[in-house]
């Protein structure tokens, strides 16, 4: 029993004595971390994402393009944080378009991003910063009939695999006529309220809009 406690004494005032993890709050707290980590920084003259509402700096960390974006506040970050898609392609219901695939961190009063799939770099921001907010789309379930109906519609439009078509967002609409609110020149609608959807959906780097009905049995592009 003696020898137990005594183990346990040692524990105790190990874990006393152990640094604290640092507690990262601003840019500059992030970019410390990153150094410390053994990471080349090189700040560059790159904007970061305009659309996540606020000014950030695009850094060169080893080999990869770093977006670092600081908001005012915790709970101003939290505000832009909050409202990312999980796949991280719109932000509240508007598009985000990136070059390559987006990962994104929030913590503090910053959102780090990064395009690619480096795997050195995704995991060392991972380990200074925890898990992305972006995941794989298919995680969120099955999406509505007629938002696969948009994707299939579209594909066969630009002739192009239905699996290289990401959704950027979707939301239940009433249309304010029969057409979808997607009247062609020349063409005549029955007034009528038509319950269906807006989706939005992204091939290549386009951003395209569809607007559906209910079940997706029609599908046109405005």
């Amino acid at each position: 029993m003696r020898r137990c406690r005594y183990i346990l004494w040692i524990g105790v005032v190990l874990a006393a004595c152990a640094p604290a993890a640092p507690r990262l709050v601003t840019a500059e707290d992030i970019l410390a971390a990153l150094q410390e980590a053994g990471a080349t920084l090189a700040e560059t003259e790159l904007i970061a994402h305009p659309s996540l509402e606020a000014v950030g700096r695009v850094w060169q960390v080893n080999e990869s393009l770093i977006q670092i974006t600081e908001y005012e506040s915790v709970a101003a970050r939290q505000a832009v944080s909050d409202r990312l898609s999980p796949d991280g392609l719109a932000l509240g219901g508007v598009p985000l378009l990136w070059s390559d695939r987006p990962h994104l961190w929030a913590i503090g009063r910053v959102i780090v991003a990064y395009e690619g799939l480096d795997g050195p770099t995704i995991l060392l921001l991972s380990g200074l910063l925890g898990d992305p907010l972006t995941g794989q789309a298919a995680a969120e379930g099955p999406y509505p009939p007629a938002v696969t109906a948009a994707i299939a519609a579209l594909a066969g439009d630009l002739a192009v695999d239905p699996a290289t078509i990401e959704v950027v967002a979707f939301e239940e609409v009433e249309w304010p006529d029969a057409c979808l609110g997607a009247a062609q020149a020349g063409e005549t609608c029955a007034g009528v309220v038509t319950p269906g959807w807006r989706v939005t959906l992204l091939a290549g780097d386009e951003a395209i809009e569809l607007h559906t009905d209910q079940v997706g049995a029609v599908v046109r592009r405005p």
